[in-house]
């Protein structure tokens, strides 16, 4: 009895590990693009080296942006979504390269660990890098000093004397 369940939880360990496998770079990429037109930085991750995490975070902030520059990007990244479905994939060892119809640029995933990442620390111009970078620092660090503003006057609240009483008359 615990031999055929010692081969069992093999079996299904195997299966659990390839599972993952099973994903073409087109399916990884597609998977990314999604995630980053949702906005959702932490399975853009789970579909990315570690190097492009800096770029996933940029790029779903951009998404979320109410400016107008950076919701023509979103815009523009929404559309071309569809076209990974038409990627011609080619795969030299653990380097796969997807060229989309009708983009210049080549989409790069890496085999890691068996499974395919999007490699893509160089996709957006060091222009628009620095520029979403700042943009981001910016809400960052105004959301942060709201934060510590909102503090301060709560402490400042919690200090008062909860009642003030008027000078006893003589």
């Amino acid at each position: 009895m615990m031999k055929h369940l010692s081969v069992v939880l093999a079996a299904l360990g195997v299966l659990f590990v390839c599972a993952g496998c099973s994903d073409t770079p087109r399916e990884v990429a597609g998977k990314w693009a999604q995630a980053i037109a949702a906005g959702d930085v932490k399975t853009a991750n789970e579909c990315s080296t570690g190097k492009t995490y800096p770029v996933n975070a940029v790029l779903c902030a951009l998404m979320s942006s109410k400016q107008a520059d950076a919701a023509a990007l979103a815009e523009k990244f929404r559309a071309g979504i569809a076209g990974f479905a038409s990627a011609q994939e080619s795969i030299d060892g653990d380097i796969a390269t997807l060229t989309v119809p009708g983009e210049e640029a080549k989409f790069i995933l890496r085999r890691v660990d068996g499974m395919w990442k999007v490699d893509r620390a160089d996709m957006l111009p060091v222009e628009v890098k620095a520029e979403a970078a700042v943009k981001v620092a910016a809400a960052k660090a105004d959301a942060a000093a709201k934060s510590a503003a909102a503090k301060a006057d709560a402490a400042a609240k919690a200090a008062l004397p909860k009642t003030v009483s008027a000078p006893a008359a003589k």
